[in-house]
């Protein structure tokens, strides 16, 4: 629907702002060698959507790319090679949240339908996963890396992951045959008729309806 769509469109500008008031703190942290050795060692073995070929780059992470080489040019790295200040964003855009990298975290892998969720617990100060189904044994943990649940469409989903984090999704929820692809359309297309119709019989009503006006 026309709200999706705009939500879709918000999720990717707030992420977009948010991710560029955080990352000059990782830079000022590793600056400082505040993260032990073996922690910065582990950092830079997490996924780097950026070592894909750029022809595979969205036009997003490309955008993002630019705006770090921009602010680049103004920022004191404090000893810290331009090299590694690039690869330590880099590592931060593709498995950041909004208060920084968690190094377990970042090693979940992604579901549109995940058997776990991240939040963070304000008392201990520290970002926590927890289970939100039943979950079985030797069963693979999983999190949703956009937040969008089963009720946006896959198409959407899908397009989304593809443009923050260069993947195709396959999970269960996205692995469909023709069939169901084409089933799941159509019931989107007949809920966006709906909609339509549902405001074109607003707009009837409004005008059918009297109107008060009102003089000083």
């Amino acid at each position: 629907s026309l709200l999706q769509e705009i939500m879709f469109k918000i999720i990717i500008y707030i992420s977009f702002i948010l991710k560029i008031l955080y990352k000059i703190l990782v830079y000022y942290s590793l600056s400082l060698c505040k993260i032990p050795h073996f922690q910065q060692s582990e950092y830079l073995k997490l996924s780097n959507k950026y070592d894909l070929e750029e022809s595979q780059w969205s036009q997003y992470s490309k955008q993002m790319l630019r705006t770090r080489e921009d602010e680049m040019e103004s920022l004191s790295l404090g000893g810290i090679s331009q090299e590694t200040a690039t690869l330590v964003w880099q590592i931060l855009e593709t498995n950041g949240f909004q208060n920084g990298v968690f190094l377990k975290i970042a090693r979940f892998n992604h579901s549109c339908s995940p058997n776990c969720q991240f939040t963070w617990n304000p008392e201990t100060g520290r970002r926590e996963i927890r289970s939100c189904k039943r979950v079985e044994q030797g069963e693979e943990l999983t999190i949703s890396y956009s937040r969008l649940d089963r009720g946006v469409p896959r198409r959407l989903r899908r397009a989304h992951l593809k443009e923050c984090f260069h993947f195709d999704c396959w999970c269960e929820s996205c692995d469909k045959s023709k069939e169901e692809i084409e089933k799941e359309e159509q019931e989107e297309e007949k809920m966006k008729e709906m909609e339509r119709e549902e405001q074109r019989m607003e707009e009837e009503q409004f005008l059918i309806l009297p109107h008060c006006s009102y003089t000083d």
